[in-house]
């Protein structure tokens, strides 16, 4: 495999996370959809920077945190989704997810703690380190402009059901990535 598949496999398994809540985010209206995205994408490529630029001493110290940080953010926008369709009138609107700039940001900093462990790899490939984090911001973006369109066009389709779900889907990604962290896998 060369160096340019594998930053482009690493890319897209980065981008999964973030792309998930940009399907929640779709599925609950969609409002901010675009600058959710583009925050994901910009944040994910920043951390992998910061991995690349010494972040053995970064993901030493965040480490232990990951699991419970991902468990706090990503379990109760999970909740806070799943909730809003559950207890909502049927007739209105669904409730905007990640409306707020702090709120934004604390998510996608909880999808891309691991862009920071694996970006201390970048330096070993062939490629330069800048073209990595360009692919890695890219691809998080362009997966969860796809992910947040799908997610938008079933919350049309299929109601609130499709934001419970969502809802559901990202409260336990959050406990997976928590027990994952507790596993040590």
């Amino acid at each position: 495999m060369t160096d340019a598949a594998a930053v482009g496999l690493l890319s897209l398994g980065l981008a999964a996370d973030a792309a998930a809540v940009a399907a929640a985010v779709g599925a609950s209206g969609g409002r901010g959809l675009v600058r959710a995205c583009v925050v994901f994408g910009v944040v994910q490529a920043a951390m992998a920077g910061l991995g690349a630029a010494g972040g053995s001493v970064l993901s030493g110290w965040l480490g232990p945190w990951q699991g419970v940080l991902s468990l706090v953010v990503l379990g109760g926008l999970g909740a806070r989704a799943a909730w809003g369709a559950w207890s909502a009138d049927p007739d209105s609107a669904p409730e905007p997810l990640l409306d707020s700039l702090p709120a934004l940001g604390l998510a996608a900093v909880a999808t891309s703690l691991d862009a920071l462990a694996a970006g201390g790899l970048l330096p070993f490939f062939a490629l330069p380190v800048v073209a990595s984090l360009a692919s890695i911001g890219g691809v998080t973006t362009a997966a969860c402009l796809v992910a947040g369109w799908v997610g938008q066009r079933a919350g049309q389709r299929f109601g609130r059901s499709v934001q419970l779900a969502g809802g559901v889907a990202l409260a336990g990604l959050g406990v997976a990535l928590f027990v994952s962290s507790l596993l040590g896998s």
